[in-house]
């Protein structure tokens, strides 16, 4: 029998969703987006395609690549610069602009990952001499994994619905 769906795949779908609207009512013709909706996707567009920070990490493979740990607190940082964004560009206090609605129900999906950003980071700064790889077979668990790669993907969505606003310049 298998297990009810996790929280966090709720949350994501609604973002998606969120994300999904937006697209629509842009592309019919059914919201315009202003200068504020431009302003946000400018500010916001790099950091959503942003790599992680650190430079990718040698692995037992002997092939550099980002690290786990990596994915997990860019993703965390990425939801804190989102709420950052939203607070300097605000857009929308009635919940209806789909912009808003897009990049808020995201950092929702995006934050439901902080606890265990917080954690792997506490866990790698006691990380003894053990390999990166051994250290994420030890860590990070199949359902984190899945929950990044998730979380990677919607992010890739949003930044490419947020390109066409950032560099529209009509």
């Amino acid at each position: 029998m298998q297990g009810a769906q996790p929280q966090w795949r709720r949350t994501l779908a609604y973002a998606d969703e969120q994300i999904n609207r937006l697209a629509l009512a842009t592309t019919a013709g059914l919201w315009e987006w202003q200068s504020p909706h431009q302003r946000t996707a400018h500010a916001l567009h790099p950091a959503l395609i942003a790599p992680p920070d650190a430079p990718a990490v040698p692995t037992a493979e002997a092939t550099a690549r980002e690290a786990w740990i990596q994915r997990v607190v860019r993703i965390a940082h990425v939801a804190a610069t989102i709420r950052t964004v939203q607070g300097v560009h605000p857009l929308s206090t009635t919940g209806a602009d789909p912009l808003e609605m897009a990049l808020s129900s995201t950092a929702l999906a995006l934050e439901d990952i902080a606890p265990a950003a917080a954690e792997l980071e506490r866990l790698w700064g006691v990380r003894l001499d053990q390999s990166v790889s051994a250290w994420e077979r030890a860590h990070v668990s199949r359902a984190l994994r899945d929950h990044v790669h998730a979380l990677e993907q919607v992010l890739g969505r949003l930044a490419s619905v947020l390109y066409f606003f950032a560099h529209d310049d009509t």
